[in-house]
């Protein structure tokens, strides 16, 4: 397969399917905590005129349901998560927004090494298949990033970010690595889950929010670099590399050393796992 190849597989999209939504605020993928929302005015222009429509047109039941949310008090979330009489207001709006979404995807293509992601490649060191499709949607309202299987197929949700100093759109982080770190989500989680895998009880502190997938997390974000190191080369490897040991993912860090110690022998992510629990690092429960 040829770079351009890569990326004319790459497909990005506005995700109008309100039950996906749902499913996303109620935390139903396996990454076990919700996702961040925008409730600031700030964070783009199509947030902010979200705002205006919905305090004038959405009625008493979703503005109750915001005033009930707690912590994921905001009003994108309720909207999205109100009665279907709602829906209508909400799909009128996303008409109106053709042209900036557009806009989004036309900046985001730009963005280099698209063309250089080989999710085969990924597929067969993990050695699974869990889809021959990749749904890659994109929102104004949900920030960071999200992958899980939904109607059998690999989907990734990436929040859209506006930068007025720039003027242009695009997604928190660094786009190629945020689509290998989503898409990995889901293999991970099935090649832990089949491996019975599970930290050794003298492991590292997880950061904040990580206590229940921790071991899931780490090993994504350990996926994450070695596939980006193979686009971005060894600067992005050493950047990287500091940025998960300045997070507290220090399990991170250990994959990563392992991998690179022993980097000719593996040759698949069983080989790597079979490493980690030689090391002490990992074990089978």
């Amino acid at each position: 397969m040829t770079n351009n190849d890569n990326l004319k597989n790459l497909k990005f999209d506005f995700n109008n399917n309100i039950e996906l939504y749902y499913g996303l605020s109620y935390s139903v993928n396996r990454e076990n905590h919700s996702p961040r929302v925008y409730n600031t005015k700030e964070e783009t222009p199509v947030v902010l005129d979200f705002y205006d429509l919905f305090e004038k047109n959405y009625s008493d039941s979703a503005k109750q349901l915001v005033a009930n949310m707690g912590e994921y008090e905001n009003i994108a979330i309720a909207a999205l998560s109100a009665k279907s009489t709602d829906y209508p207001i909400l799909i009128d709006y996303l008409k109106k927004t053709n042209d900036t979404r557009r806009r989004v995807i036309e900046d985001i293509l730009k963005k280099p090494g698209l063309d250089q992601i080989d999710f085969g490649r990924i597929k067969t060191f993990y050695g699974l298949n869990l889809s021959d499709e990749i749904v890659i949607y994109l929102s104004f309202f949900v920030s960071g990033g999200f992958g899980f299987m939904h109607d059998d197929k690999s989907t990734i949700v990436l929040g859209v970010k506006h930068n007025p100093e720039k003027n242009y759109y695009g997604v928190s982080g660094t786009l190629v690595c945020k689509l290998i770190h989503e898409f990995s989500h889901p293999y991970i989680g099935e090649i832990i889950h089949k491996s019975n895998l599970s930290l050794t009880r003298h492991e590292d502190t997880p950061p904040e929010y990580y206590s229940e997938n921790y071991l899931e997390e780490a090993l994504v974000r350990a996926m994450e670099i070695i596939s980006s190191s193979e686009i971005f080369g060894g600067e992005y490897k050493n950047w990287a590399t500091k940025k998960q040991a300045d997070a507290g993912f220090m399990l991170t860090i250990k994959i990563l050393e392992n991998y690179y110690a022993n980097q000719e022998s593996i040759k698949d992510i069983s080989d790597l796992i079979q490493n980690l629990i030689s090391a002490g690092i990992v074990e089978k429960y």
